[in-house]
């Protein structure tokens, strides 16, 4: 993992805008170092100070190595709520803000949004761009079926539908597209 042009790029070629660390979750020291080091070289990454360390330290040194770096990127303020927003090298850590309120306040629309969903429904969906595409593959795990009026914003005009069968493939009713420049 490494990052180009302020976003992380993975081995297989995707790349992402932004790192999101999970809540109230300990971190591995390595992985700790890989996100310090993903954020020296540009990258914004998004959440709160790991718990802990996971696993057992391998040196007896390795939880006070660990502290540190933790202090060092988060500083003193532990609290998953503290707002934290420190330039750190090339790029940005943020803590206790949304990830929406992340992207809005760096100038970054919602390049997918969807109405329709009830209270009890949920939505996943990924986003992957291609040299001549937008691809998003959105799914749900809910039953019934919902009425959703899903909006993408892309920089190509193409939809698809990608399903194990193409019975189970419906193009939606009502798509409706936003060209932008970004």
């Amino acid at each position: 993992m490494s990052v180009k042009d302020g976003r992380i790029v993975l081995p297989d070629g995707m790349s992402h805008r932004v790192l999101i660390l999970p809540d109230n979750q300990p971190m591995a020291q390595e992985a700790l170092r890989k996100v310090a080091d993903l954020i020296e070289a540009g990258a914004i990454v998004i959440g709160p100070a790991p718990t802990g360390l996971a696993g057992s330290p391998l040196q007896p040194d390795d939880e006070e190595k660990f502290e540190a770096l933790v202090k060092w990127s988060w500083g003193g303020n532990r609290s998953s709520e503290a707002a934290v927003q420190r330039r750190i090298g090339a790029g940005y850590l943020v803590s206790g803000q949304s990830t929406r309120q992340v992207l809005v306040d760096a100038g970054v629309p919602p390049d997918f949004e969807h109405s329709g969903l009830t209270d009890n429904g949920s939505i996943y969906w990924i986003h992957r761009k291609t040299e001549d595409a937008d691809i998003y593959f959105v799914t749900s795990h809910w039953q019934p079926a919902e009425k959703l009026e899903c909006i993408s914003v892309s920089s190509a005009g193409s939809r698809n539908c990608g399903t194990p069968s193409p019975a189970h493939c419906a193009l939606p009713r009502r798509f409706v597209r936003k060209a932008t420049a970004r």
